[in-house]
């Protein structure tokens, strides 16, 4: 108990001391050279593949964008409003229905990753869901043009495809079900 009032009373001293100015900087001046950054002061930069804009949103680099995926049959968006992902008729889109398509390698060969929260669409677990990283076999996804902008969305591990049934997404063996197909906005 005693120590507490002790460790309390030193932390109110140290509190209450204020350091000058000029002794948080090592002063160059003297010796002919410009001053330094103060000690433990960190300098802001952006990645590289990364611009801002005038809102100060990081936007992905070019051909990075981020895009809507819309239900064609039932006019919803992939998102992850609810915190797992499904699909819902979202008004105003954000950026929990904003996803972003990264090619791997082969043409529409392609990866998701949701903007709002930065984690990938996997099946690894057999049904979807999202993964913080992009290592998993269940992140690679191939888009299969229909007609225009349509597609379908097939899993290249489980060789389904990704459909909406109830709100809610589902891996199906084949692109009869309604729900499958999809338009990139």
């Amino acid at each position: 108990m005693r120590l507490s009032y002790i460790l309390l009373a030193c932390l109110m001293v140290m509190l209450s001391e204020k350091a000058e100015p000029e002794a948080q900087f090592f002063n160059r001046a003297d010796i002919g050279q410009p001053p330094l950054f103060k000690v433990g002061a960190i300098k802001p930069i952006s990645a590289p593949s990364y611009k801002h804009t005038a809102n100060n949103i990081p936007q992905p680099a070019i051909g990075y964008k981020f895009h809507k995926i819309k239900n064609v049959r039932y006019n919803t968006f992939i998102n992850v409003q609810a915190g797992v992902v499904n699909c819902l008729p979202i008004q105003n889109v954000g950026f929990n229905a904003q996803w972003q398509i990264i090619p791997v390698g082969a043409s529409n060969v392609v990866k998701l990753r949701n903007r709002w929260n930065g984690y990938f669409a996997d099946t690894e677990r057999g049904y979807i869901t999202m993964a913080p990283s992009d290592q998993s076999p269940g992140t690679v996804w191939l888009l299969e043009p229909v007609a225009g902008n349509d597609f379908h969305i097939k899993n290249i591990q489980s060789r389904q495809y990704l459909s909406e049934i109830g709100y809610s997404l589902r891996l199906t063996p084949g692109v009869a079900n309604p729900g499958a197909m999809w338009q990139i906005q």
